[in-house]
C-alpha cells in the first residue's frame, strides 16, 4: 500500500511542564492546589477557591491548547442549550487564561472521581445500569445546534471521514481495504450533527440521582452523524471487551429514533463505524496509549461482524 506523505491526523505531542511552576501560578491566582498531574498532553488537577473544589486543565503545547479551547467553548455552549431535564451535565466554566502567556488553561466545575467505567485498568463497574441513560444522552447531544458555526467553512463530513481513514490505513499492516470501500461508497451522503467527539464511559462521572457528568469535549463540535454512538460502541466493545453491552447500547439508542431514522440508521452508521475501526487498528499497531491492551484479534472480529452485518 502506498505510504501517506503527510500525517494530518497524527496525534499531538506533549511537553513536560514543571508542576511546581504551575502550582506557584495557581497560588498567585488565589487557588489552593489539592493535586496536579501530567499523564500525557495536559496537566490536570483539583484546586480549591472559597472552599469549593474545582477542576484545572492546561495544555502543554500551543497546538494542544487549540483543542483545550474547544472544550471550554463546548462546555459553555452546551450549558446554554441543554434542557433542564437532560440525563447528564457538563461542567460550568469558572475561568480561562494563558500560562506563561502561551499555554491555554481553564478552571471548571469538579465532578469527582467516580467514573462509570475505567480504561486503564479495564473496569466495567456498573455500566450496564447506565446504558439507557447514556443512550438518551447521546440522542440529546445530537439534537443540539451550534448556531454560530458557519457550515460553508467546514470540509464535507464524508470527505473528512475518508481522508482520515485513508491516512491511517496507509500506515497499517492489517487489511482495511473493505472498511475504506464502505466509507467511499457512502462519503457523499454522510450528514453532520453536533457531537461530543470522545463519548466514552471513562469521561462520564456518577453524580447521583441517575445523572452523570460528561467531560473531555476537546474534540467536540460538528461530526458525522452517529459519530458519538459509533465511538461509544467501539470503545465499550474493544477497550472494555463488552460486545453484548455495546450492542445493548446500540439497541437502546435506536429505540429513541423516529421510524424514518430507524430505516436509514444502518446505512448512515456503518461508514462512521468503519472509520473508527480503522482508527482502532492504527492505535493497536502503533501501540499508542489509547490502544494498549486492545487485542488485534478484537479488531479483526469487529471487521468480520461489520462485513457480515452482524453488528445489530
Amino acid at each position: 500500500m502506498v505510504q501517506s506523505k503527510r500525517k494530518k491526523y497524527s496525534r499531538p505531542r506533549a511537553k513536560q511542564i514543571p508542576l511546581n511552576l504551575i502550582r506557584e501560578f495557581l497560588n498567585s491566582k488565589d487557588y489552593v492546589v489539592d493535586s496536579l498531574d501530567q499523564q500525557w498532553r495536559h496537566v490536570t488537577g483539583v484546586v480549591r477557591k472559597n472552599h469549593k473544589k474545582l477542576f484545572f486543565k492546561m495544555a502543554t503545547t500551543i497546538k494542544t491548547g487549540k483543542m483545550t479551547e474547544v472544550e471550554f467553548f463546548w462546555n459553555d455552549l452546551v450549558n446554554e442549550r441543554l434542557p433542564s431535564n437532560a440525563p447528564f451535565k457538563v461542567p460550568h466554566n469558572v475561568e480561562k487564561g494563558l500560562f506563561d502567556d502561551r499555554l491555554f488553561f481553564f478552571v471548571s466545575e469538579y465532578f469527582g472521581n467516580k467514573t462509570l467505567a475505567d480504561k486503564y485498568p479495564s473496569r466495567v463497574k456498573k455500566l450496564v445500569n447506565w446504558i439507557s441513560v447514556i443512550a438518551r444522552s447521546a440522542h440529546t447531544i445530537s439534537s443540539l445546534r451550534q448556531l454560530s458555526e458557519d457550515e460553508n467553512e467546514r470540509q464535507p463530513a464524508g470527505e473528512n471521514l475518508l481522508e482520515s481513514a485513508t491516512e491511517w490505513a496507509s500506515q497499517l499492516q492489517s487489511d482495511t481495504q473493505f472498511l475504506l470501500e464502505v466509507i467511499k461508497s457512502s462519503s457523499g451522503e454522510i450528514k453532520e450533527i453536533f457531537s461530543h467527539g470522545d463519548f466514552v464511559p471513562w469521561h462520564m462521572y456518577d453524580l447521583g440521582h441517575n445523572k452523570f457528568g460528561l467531560i473531555d469535549s476537546e474534540h467536540g463540535g460538528w461530526k458525522p452523524k452517529y459519530y458519538d454512538v459509533a465511538y461509544f460502541y467501539l470503545r465499550v466493545r474493544q477497550s472494555l471487551g463488552e460486545k453484548e453491552l455495546a450492542k445493548k447500547f446500540l439497541l437502546e439508542f435506536i429505540d429513541l429514533l423516529t421510524e424514518n431514522e430507524k430505516i436509514t440508521f444502518w446505512s448512515e452508521f456503518k461508514p462512521v463505524l468503519a472509520q473508527r475501526l480503522i482508527g482502532n487498528f492504527w492505535e493497536v499497531e502503533k501501540n499508542h496509549d489509547t490502544g494498549q491492551g486492545i487485542a488485534l484479534k478484537r479488531c479483526e472480529n469487529l471487521k468480520e461482524d461489520l462485513l457480515k452485518e452482524r453488528i445489530i
